[in-house]
């Protein structure tokens, strides 16, 4: 009998579905770990950008209000700002005539020149919450009594100056008690001019420095270029006349242009260095914060009231191939953008940050709607057009009209709506309630008694007044501080600021909190980066392996049959064995991310069984 015997076996290993899912559940575990560190880290930035918005919106708002409060000026009544307005129409207006006053340079007296309408001299600025007090030149001039007003600037600053005093002298009778000091007539040269009020004792002064900063030669070794310098670090070397004033009122602007400086060959320079790329706005700034040190050190604030006047705006037209001046017959109606200047902003800035004892004059936004008040063609010159200077009467009478407000009045009651203290000025035992301050030299017409009652609102300055030198000077009229009724802040023009942002304890806790957050916030992001790290370096997994083996063994026979035939006999024996291992995996690197190795064996996957079938013949 011939057997025939063969075998064939294979053998299948299977991996568990499990590994699969623990794969799966950690990379779902790193996408959340990953969220919630964004989460928190948005969380805590949310709190600490509200934090900071509490905390430093109310400081910008302060600082807002404090710049704002040097900008606007010092209130003179319940808050109105005398620079915030309209003009109006007044037919009282002008306030004097400039042909008859002999201070009006020819070059300003534009109805001297020719000028026929008279439409813009009948203008009066008006504040929108309160009235500027209405010019009174007597009271005003009993006021001044033997004080010194120093204005300090440019020609802008002249001819606010030459309007003061044409203003002042509608209320003198004698014009020659009224005279220069040193004989000069009015002219763009002169660095000094001072006119004397004698009947009065007080002077106007004027002293002309355009940059107030000192000009001279550059440093040696300079580019030949640099023919002078601007020294930013150094006031004027005329400043010394300027301190032992009663008002001290400043302007400078309209020679920080390219033209006045870099077309002639000035540059700035800052100790020993020429400053050759610095910029103008820069230069002005930095001249300013000498300017305001210099206040600060040198004036004594206690007698001087200081002021500065910002940019008054000129109304050029602009055309691609030139410029023109165009005087209009009205007031604009809308300001627009000669509203804007920023040397005006700077000169806000830097008395706010430097907190020196100045009043800032904003007379920007009122001047800018004054494109008719211009002189144009009607000056001593007139083949050359001026948009920036003004008519002289005109816009700087407005300044004035402004700038007197803030002087020492007589009565408490001067300004509208003011309320007297119970008894705050000495005057002498009378039995009226407001005494006129002429009316203890001029005793003698005792006609008008009923007059005390309703004196309060007109001065008796109405009457038609004897010469004004004839009031003997009381003394209490020497003002060697200004009184305490008209200024309630020792120096009496400083404006009603804010204090600098009291410690307030609220404001403590709320940078603690930040400050803590902040570091939660840190501590809590480094640990978890150092997690993250720490498994993504050394990640174990758990892989089930199941390794089934079939054998199959087939073996064939012939044998004889019943009935004596051979037979073939074919006999299976099948052997089927389950063998299941854990193994570790370990990640070594995220780039093995995926991937599976098991030490030992490595596993193989068989796509079909094979069958090896041996016969016998």
């Amino acid at each position: 009998m011939a057997n025939l015997g063969s075998s064939g076996s294979f053998g299948r290993k299977v991996q568990s579905p499990r590994v699969a899912g623990h794969r799966k559940s950690w990379v779902l575990a790193s996408y959340n770990f990953k969220t919630l560190v964004g989460i928190s880290a948005a969380i805590v930035a949310c709190l600490l950008v509200g934090r900071g918005y509490i905390y430093f919106v109310p400081i910008h708002e302060q600082a807002q209000s404090y710049k704002d409060a040097f900008v606007n000026g010092v209130e003179s009544v319940e808050g109105c700002n005398f620079f915030e307005g309209t003009w109006v129409n007044d037919d009282s207006y002008p306030l004097y005539d400039g042909s008859l006053c002999p201070f009006t340079e020819n070059g300003f007296n534009c109805q001297g020149n020719g000028r026929r309408d008279d439409n813009y001299l009948k203008w009066r600025w008006k504040p929108h919450r309160c009235e500027i007090p209405r010019f009174d030149v007597h009271e005003i001039l009993q006021s001044l009594r033997g004080l010194r007003i120093v204005f300090v600037g440019d020609s802008m600053g002249r001819t606010q100056w030459e309007s003061l005093i044409c203003l002042l002298m509608t209320g003198v009778s004698d014009k020659k008690s009224v005279y220069e000091i040193n004989g000069n007539k009015i002219t763009k040269q002169i660095r000094f001019l001072g006119v004397k009020f004698s009947s009065f004792n007080f002077t106007v002064e004027f002293y002309r420095s355009p940059f107030l900063v000192q000009q001279g030669i550059p440093p040696r070794h300079s580019p030949k270029r640099v023919r002078s310098t601007l020294r930013l670090d150094r006031l004027d070397n005329i400043s010394k006349r300027w301190i032992n004033s009663d008002f001290l009122i400043f302007n400078s602007g309209h020679w920080w242009n390219s033209v006045k400086i870099f077309d002639v060959g000035c540059y700035f320079q800052v100790g020993n260095s020429v400053k050759l790329g610095m910029q103008i706005t820069s230069a002005y700034k930095t001249a300013l914060n000498t300017w305001a040190s210099w206040v600060k050190s040198m004036v004594n604030t206690n007698r001087t009231h200081v002021f500065f006047r910002t940019f008054e705006p000129s109304h050029w037209s602009e055309f691609p191939t030139e410029r023109a001046c165009i005087v209009t017959q009205r007031p604009m109606l809308k300001a627009g953008n000669f509203s804007e200047s920023p040397f005006s902003e700077i000169v806000a800035e830097v008395v706010s940050v430097k907190r020196a004892p100045v009043v800032v004059l904003n007379v920007t936004f009122m001047s800018a709607f004054r494109s008719d008040a211009h002189i144009g063609n009607w000056s001593d010159v007139p083949s050359v057009e001026d948009c920036s200077h003004w008519c002289l009467p005109g816009v700087p009478d407005a300044w004035n009209e402004i700038l007197l407000s803030y002087l020492p009045k007589k009565k408490p009651d001067y300004f509208p709506g003011f309320i007297a203290p119970p008894a705050p000025h000495p005057p002498p035992p009378h039995s009226y309630v407001h005494p006129p301050p002429s009316s203890p030299g001029s005793k003698a017409p005792p006609t008008p008694p009923p007059a005390p009652h309703s004196a309060a609102p007109p001065p008796s300055h109405i009457f038609p007044p004897p010469s004004p030198h004839v009031f003997p000077p009381p003394p209490h009229h020497t003002f060697p501080p200004p009184p305490p009724h008209v200024y309630p802040q020792p120096p009496p023009f400083h404006p009603n600021i804010p204090p600098p942002a009291p410690a307030h304890h609220s404001t403590v806790i709320i940078v603690v909190f930040a400050s803590l957050g902040g570091l939660f916030f840190l501590a809590f992001l480094s640990l978890a980066l150092c997690c993250f790290i720490k498994k993504r370096k050394k990640q174990v997994e758990k892989s089930e392996i199941i390794n089934v083996e079939e054998h199959f063994k087939v073996q064939e026979a012939i044998v004889p049959g019943p009935h004596g035939q051979e037979t073939v006999v074919l006999s299976i024996e099948e052997d089927i064995k389950f063998e299941e291992k854990v193994k570790k995996n370990e990640k070594l690197s995220e780039a093995d991310e995926g991937a599976v190795t098991i030490h030992g064996e490595p596993s193989h996957s068989h796509s079909s069984d094979l069958l090896h079938i041996k016969h016998k013949a």
